[in-house]
């Protein structure tokens, strides 16, 4: 160690070249690091949806929803399914613990799936497995207008999605909001009869006459052509012209259009979106990993401007979530911080030390914190609210050992000293101690790195971040620090032998603490059990509080089951109470399903006709103005307002967390009476 030292101090212009660079890399580092809000926590979920139609809800849950829940319960990494079975659809959300393999568990709910396959009935349709519930769309833009219809709003949606899609770095956008259309067939039930068929016997007609049949092969000298019979429908004539009855007396045929009205229309039940009372189609953007989502973003918007100068003038919009612009957000109050810190540490070392030592002092705290984001661009730690805050617990700590280096070679010098020994004699002096608290400084946050399940992994940046930028900090203060001091130290003048008054009362404090031991050990012994057992006790504890986001989402249901009409006139009750609020800024509503997932700890929604989810932007004001002190309160002020006003249906008003929401309790009550359940249930609500 000291020949290093003394090899980097007489090539210290080497050195300082060398510290230049590797600031600059840093720099570079800190640039390209991907960008994002919080770390991603989210365990692997998979909704499973399979229609059995004209089923009851109970057969569903005992004939479809039951026979998958067993096939999934054995799965590797299952941690629970909630499932809601519907007349004619059953519904089920399977999660994993965190950590568990994503994409193979994803391959194990497919499977089970299949294998749960030929214990269903022959009237269940296929069923449909969406495994991309974690995925969190970076941007959603919505497109309304008063004079737009969905399908014209869909339109004018799929311009941006061309252009927008281009964009390196975006893996996709998505249209959500395009009604969907469907073929309806309105049947005479009275002329139905008269042929003797029922809707079930209609319903598998046709379903017979809309199957491609395979009919073998025609080889050839070439190889073979694949012969088909078809049987699939290609236009709404085809289906009127379908053949359901043939008289056994007289021959004559009866065709669909006899008995029924066959026309295109809009599918019923499909889910529906308003952005600010006004009908709207969403545009969801994902951002690819690995990429600094902040630069991909002013492309975005750039991009954005260029498409609506296209189009009219009365099209409306509007950026609902907008994710670079919260993570540049984050990560400029960051630098405002770190700026901060650094002039609050040259201050400090300047009332100590002089201007020359104060300046040579303070380049640890960027070079170290340079160093570190080119450590993280190499171990894939990426810039989000986590590691920058273990960047701001570091700033204290970072400096602490170049402090200790500038001093003592700063003694050595005014003790005659020529500036080369003196710094290395300093720097060799220091070498064991500041090595030495290195270590226990690592040591005390080695322990965070074993936290298991989510608080882990979303902690655990923290002490990653927080170890390497000590070792930054080490490495400068022994190596780069005395070069520095090596060509800026001076000797100092002989000061005054008046002491100053900070260490006149410290050597007052010392000899008190000096001469009644006893005393001294055992008052702070009393003080730390009052802390440990009546201050700590008092403070309250949340372990993933809110986010700062201005945002909130109302879940509703309604208590009419399967009307999304119902729905709807609820979500429009909502609104028209909400739309007396100040601080409400806009508000985004999806009926039959919820927003496409905007934040990563948001559950997934499950579309249900009763269900709706609305997405609020709010702006409290000014703190002399404002009505309500932070968001909590004004979330509590939104719940009693629906408690009191709302009479169709429960809403129930959620914050963002930096985690998965979650009770702090759950009781789980099973059993195979449901009527029995919900008795319990009420018992134990009102104990409660």
């Amino acid at each position: 160690m000291n020949k290093l030292i003394r090899k980097l101090i007489d090539e210290r212009k080497v050195v300082l070249f060398l510290a230049i660079i590797i600031a600059f890399l840093g720099a570079y580092a800190y640039y390209v690091l991907p960008r994002q809000e919080s770390p991603d926590v989210a365990a692997p979920f998979a909704m499973i949806i399979t229609p059995y139609p004209g089923a009851s809800a109970k057969d569903v849950n005992d004939l479809i929803t039951k026979k998958i829940e067993d096939e999934l319960y054995d799965l590797d990494g299952y941690d629970y399914a909630e499932s809601t079975s519907k007349e004619g659809l059953s519904i089920i959300v399977v999660a994993f613990e965190t950590g568990t393999d994503a994409d193979k568990a994803m391959q194990d709910v497919r499977n089970a799936v299949a294998d749960a396959r030929s214990e269903l009935p022959s009237g269940a349709l296929d069923s449909i497995i969406d495994t991309d519930l974690t995925e969190t769309a970076g941007i959603i833009i919505s497109l309304s207008g008063d004079n737009y219809t969905y399908e014209q709003l869909a339109f004018f949606g799929e311009q941006f999605k061309d252009r927008l899609s281009d964009i390196d770095g975006i893996s996709k956008f998505d249209i959500i909001g395009d009604l969907d259309k469907e073929v309806k067939v309105d049947v005479d039930i009275a002329k139905l009869n008269q042929l003797g068929l029922s809707l079930g016997d209609l319903y598998s007609i046709l379903q017979a006459q809309n199957i491609e049949i395979p009919s073998g092969d025609i080889e050839t000298e070439n190889g073979k052509i694949k012969v088909k019979t078809p049987g699939i429908y290609t236009s709404l004539n085809d289906i009127r012209n379908s053949i359901i009855a043939v008289s056994p007396e007289t021959g004559v045929v009866t065709r669909l259009s006899d008995v029924a009205d066959v026309y295109m229309g809009l599918k019923e039940g499909v889910e529906k979106y308003k952005q600010n009372g006004k009908n709207a189609v969403l545009l969801t953007g994902y951002f690819k990993e690995s990429k600094n989502i902040v630069i991909i973003g002013k492309e975005v918007r750039k991009a954005l401007d260029e498409v609506k100068a296209t189009l009219p003038k009365d099209l409306i919009v509007e950026e609902v979530i907008y994710q670079p612009d919260d993570v540049s957000k984050s990560v400029n109050d960051f630098v405002v911080n770190l700026i901060e810190g650094i002039i609050f540490v040259i201050i400090v070392v300047f009332l100590g030390m002089g201007w020359r030592n104060a300046i040579v002092v303070s380049t640890a705290v960027p070079l170290s914190i340079l160093i570190t984001f080119g450590v993280m661009y190499l171990m894939s730690i990426y810039i989000h609210q986590i590691s920058l805050t273990a960047l701001i617990v570091a700033l204290g700590i970072l400096v602490d050992n170049a402090i200790v280096v500038s001093d003592t070679v700063q003694v050595k010098i005014d003790n005659g000293e020529e500036k080369l020994n003196a710094a290395f004699k300093g720097t060799s002096m220091s070498a064991i101690p500041i090595f030495s608290a290195t270590l226990t400084t690592v040591a005390a946050f080695s322990p965070l790195l074993g936290i298991p399940g989510v608080a882990g992994k979303f902690l655990g940046a923290i002490p990653r971040v927080l170890i390497i930028s000590i070792i930054a900090s080490y490495i400068v203060a022994m190596f780069i620090i005395p070069a520095m001091a090596a060509v800026f130290f001076k000797k100092n003048k002989k000061k005054s032998d008046k002491e100053g008054i900070v260490r006149v009362f410290f050597k007052k404090a010392l000899n008190i603490g000096l001469k009644r031991k006893l005393v001294t050990t055992i008052s702070v012994f009393i003080v730390f059990v009052i802390v440990i057992k009546v201050v700590i006790p008092m403070l309250p504890s949340e372990f993933f509080p809110f986010s700062d986001k201005n945002i909130f989402y109302i879940d509703m249901e309604t208590e009419v089951s399967g009307d999304i009409d119902a729905t709807e006139r609820l979500t429009d009750e909502v609104v028209k109470l909400l739309s007396n609020e100040p601080e409400i800024t806009s508000y985004t509503v999806a009926v039959g399903n919820g927003v496409p997932k905007f934040y990563i700890t948001v559950p997934p929604a499950i579309p249900s006709q009763d269900y709706a989810q609305m997405v609020c932007k709010f702006d409290l004001g000014d703190k002399k103005s404002r009505r309500f002190e932070n968001n909590e309160e004004f979330a509590e002020h939104i719940q009693r307002l629906l408690d009191e006003n709302i009479s169709g249906g429960k809403c129930t008003v959620n914050l963002l967390k930096m985690a998965i929401p979650g009770a702090k309790v759950v009781v789980r009550v099973s059993g195979k009476n449901i009527d029995r359940l919900m008795e319990v249930g009420l018992q134990m609500y009102e104990m409660i």
